[in-house]
């Protein structure tokens, strides 16, 4: 009667044990469901960082494209600073 009473306490003890660890592994603040939140911010930044690439590779050919061709950086300067050569004078005209 002992014996049995002992091996029921002790099954009670490890059954308790296996649920206060299941209790922690899913609701916990280090648990399961932290997990899923920290996997999908990871995922966010890494699809934001792929972006981020592609953006910085297509600056990077505009530069070097830039670099390479005097006449369209003369150009861009022009078209979006205003910018005029040397012994060049701009004319404005108002259309009013």
């Amino acid at each position: 009667m002992l014996r049995m009473l002992g091996t029921s306490i002790v099954r009670i003890g490890l059954i308790a044990s296996v649920m206060c660890l299941q209790v922690h592994l899913w609701f916990s603040d280090s648990g399961y469901r932290r997990y899923r939140e920290i996997t999908k911010k990871i995922d966010t930044i890494e699809e934001d960082n792929k972006k981020v690439i592609q953006d910085n590779t297509r600056l990077e050919k505009a530069v070097e494209d830039l670099k390479q061709d005097g006449k369209l950086l003369s150009s861009n300067a022009r078209e979006h600073l205003g910018m005029i050569g040397p012994n060049e004078t701009l004319y404005q005209v108002n259309s009013n």
